[in-house]
């Protein structure tokens, strides 16, 4: 087995569909083994961090239509609500049209297309680039070359320990949103919640029980998407916390994982607006400090 990007990609889409912690490294782990330090070094921060590009969703959804030649409405609109994101609608339409191309990079060499997306000097050139990587690549790696883009990376769920930062923060959360392996957490904001952050598996030992309980708890369902009563509390461990005035919460975790389910725990134990903002500052005060 190479290590190359195809495999990379192959690896990605192993990580994303595991449910538990030990699951996603195993799965992560596949990969690492056949890397040459350098290429599992890179792979573990495309993973964690990704390389962020400001790519909104809805630009993308009206290159994508270009590209593959359909109408935004009603083909993709259509089908991105029974997806629920455009970048798995571009995925799955250009392998049914057989878009795309065929190149299988070595992962060094994605880098080095992210940074260059990244140094784009406005939107029309970065969707000029984009297009030229979808020309270039499968429609599996066109995604998983969007996806890394994305603010905070991909969003997969998987942290090694040796990857965790002194400045771990933890606080308590309630579940709001699932939607496939993707799990939307929330915080209090006045007499109601408001994400806060994702992450992608429960704890391994728990996950039955959990399964059970949000059944119990789902009160809507839309697309892949499931709503749930704000009563199931998870503590949980974020690597970094970011200010995003474009959120209801103005702040965004990253690198979130749930350390345990506080079952006993009721709703309002939950941290509010005013905890995630004493901890934004508080932890941007510290790396400040001269080290």
């Amino acid at each position: 087995m190479k290590a190359g990007f195809g495999e990379f990609c192959a690896a990605c889409d192993r990580i994303r569909a595991a449910r538990t912690d030990a699951a996603k490294r195993a799965a992560a782990e596949v990969f690492l083994s056949h890397a040459d330090p350098a290429t599992g070094a890179l792979a573990r921060a495309l993973w964690t961090r990704g390389r962020p590009a400001p790519l909104s969703p809805a630009a993308l959804a009206r290159e994508a239509c270009v590209w593959l030649g359909i109408p935004y409405d009603p083909v993709f609109k259509a089908c991105r609500e029974a997806v629920g994101n455009s970048a798995e609608t571009v995925r799955l339409l250009a392998e049914n049209l057989g878009c795309g191309g065929r190149e299988q990079p070595d992962l060094p060499t994605v880098e080095a297309w992210l940074q260059e997306l990244a140094r784009c000097p406005d939107a029309k050139s970065r969707y000029v680039y984009l297009v030229s990587v979808w020309n270039r690549l499968p429609p599996r790696e066109a995604y998983w070359f969007v996806r890394l883009t994305e603010a905070g990376g991909p969003r997969l769920g998987v942290a090694f320990e040796d990857d965790r930062e002194a400045g771990t923060g933890v606080l308590q959360a309630v579940v709001l949103y699932t939607a496939g392996a993707e799990i939307t957490l929330g915080v209090r904001a006045g007499e109601g919640f408001v994400p806060i952050g994702k992450t992608h598996a429960f704890p391994e030992a728990e996950a039955a029980a959990v399964r059970l309980r949000l059944k119990a708890l789902q009160v809507d369902r839309f697309g892949p998407t499931s709503a749930y009563r704000p009563e199931l509390v998870v503590e949980a461990e974020f690597g970094h916390l970011f200010r995003n005035t474009r959120t209801k919460a103005g702040w965004v975790l990253k690198s979130v994982r749930i350390r345990r389910i506080l079952w006993e725990s009721k709703p309002d134990s939950v941290a509010d607006l005013a905890t995630v903002e004493h901890l934004g500052r508080s932890r941007a005060h510290h790396s400040n400090q001269p080290s």
